[in-house]
């Protein structure tokens, strides 16, 4: 692991990345499965684009953005803020648990990383 003296979000974004391409993940989802979220994906897509009858300048900066957000390496970071909640609040339910929620490990933890000294008093 290494530390940055002047981390920049570019820099954090690629970490993030890398993290999660090292992880490789698979799913055991049906191809039906996979489709039908995939088409609804892509139906909400196109829900929103009518309902705010998005312009071509609208929709090519849009597509820059999400150029942007890919070569900056923050795909990882901007689905954990965004999106993983949504996913945290399905598998809870789910799984029909009560009490806290879980939290959301983001980008920046560290397996294995030492443990500050912290005092605290409840």
């Amino acid at each position: 692991m290494t530390t940055m003296e002047n981390p920049t979000a570019h820099g954090s974004g690629n970490a993030a990345t890398d993290k999660f391409k090292s992880e490789r993940v698979t799913s055991d989802t049906s191809v039906e499965r996979a489709s039908a979220i995939y088409k609804d994906l892509l139906d909400a897509l196109a829900g929103i684009v009518d309902k705010h009858q998005v312009t071509y300048d609208e929709y090519r900066v849009l597509k820059q953005w999400l150029i942007d957000v890919g070569e900056y390496g923050e795909w990882p970071l901007w689905l954990d803020v965004f999106v993983e909640h949504e996913i945290e609040k399905v598998h809870y339910n789910r799984k029909g648990f009560t009490g806290t929620k879980g939290s959301i490990e983001g980008p920046y933890y560290v397996p294995d990383s030492p443990k500050l000294p912290a005092k605290c008093t409840m």
